[in-house]
C-alpha cells in the first residue's frame, strides 16, 4: 500500500514541476526579448535585383585620400527594438570584395562605437536598454596595390559589407548580421565632392 502512495507522490511532484516550467516559459514569452536591427541614417534603398531584396546604400563620408588609398566612414545605428535590454558582446564589419574581380584592390574595415572611437578593431561589450540604440562608425579603406587609387577604382561596381553582431538577451547568445552595399558610383561622387571642397 505504501508503494501506491509513494508513486502518487512522485507523480504529483512531477506534475507540479511541469506546471512551474510551463508557467515560467509563458512568463518569459510574455516578457519578450531583445531584438536587434541596424539602421543607416540617410541611406537610400538599393533597387531590387531578381529574387534579392533591396539592400540599403548608406551615404559615404570620405575622411582621407592619398594617391594609393581612400578611407571613408559610414554611420550606422544598432537599435534594440525588443522589450528587454540586451548586450552586444561583439560587433565587426565584413567586406566582400572578390580578389578575382579586383586583383589590384584591397579593402580593410573596422567598426567602433561613435561615442568611444577605437582603431584597434576591439569591441567592448555594451549593454543596450530596450528601445535604445548605439551609434556606430564603420571605417572602410580601399587600397590600390599597383598605381593610383583613382584609376584602380574606375571599374568598381558595388560590393557588400556585413555588420555582424553577437547579441545576448533573455535568449541564448547568437550572431546576427545586416548587409549594406557600397556603390562604386557613390564612392566616386563622394571623392569628387571631397576634391571640390579642398
Amino acid at each position: 500500500m505504501w508503494g501506491y502512495y509513494l508513486l502518487n507522490l512522485i507523480i504529483a511532484v512531477l506534475v507540479i514541476i511541469a506546471v512551474v516550467q510551463l508557467l515560467a516559459a509563458l512568463h518569459a514569452a510574455r516578457q519578450g526579448d531583445a531584438k536587434w536591427k541596424v539602421f543607416f541614417p540617410g541611406a537610400r534603398r538599393g533597387e531590387r535585383k531578381g529574387y534579392r531584396r533591396a539592400v540599403p546604400q548608406p551615404p559615404l563620408v570620405v575622411t582621407n585620400v592619398t594617391p594609393t588609398e581612400v578611407t571613408f566612414t559610414i554611420e550606422a545605428v544598432l537599435r534594440n527594438i525588443g522589450r528587454q535590454q540586451g548586450t552586444v558582446m561583439d560587433c565587426f564589419p565584413r567586406a566582400y570584395l572578390p580578389r578575382e574581380q579586383y586583383p589590384s584592390l584591397r579593402v580593410d574595415t573596422f567598426l567602433s562605437r561613435a561615442d568611444e572611437p577605437r582603431d584597434d578593431g576591439y569591441w567592448e561589450a555594451y549593454l543596450v536598454p530596450r528601445k535604445k540604440e548605439v551609434a556606430l562608425n564603420v571605417v572602410v579603406t580601399l587600397r590600390s596595390l599597383d598605381g593610383r587609387i583613382g584609376t584602380t577604382m574606375e571599374d568598381l561596381g558595388e560590393f557588400p559589407i556585413d555588420v555582424v553582431y553577437n547579441v545576448y538577451g533573455r535568449s541564448d547568445a547568437r550572431y546576427e548580421r545586416t548587409r549594406f552595399v557600397v556603390s562604386g558610383v557613390n564612392l566616386r561622387q563622394s571623392l569628387l565632392q571631397e576634391k571640390g571642397a579642398r
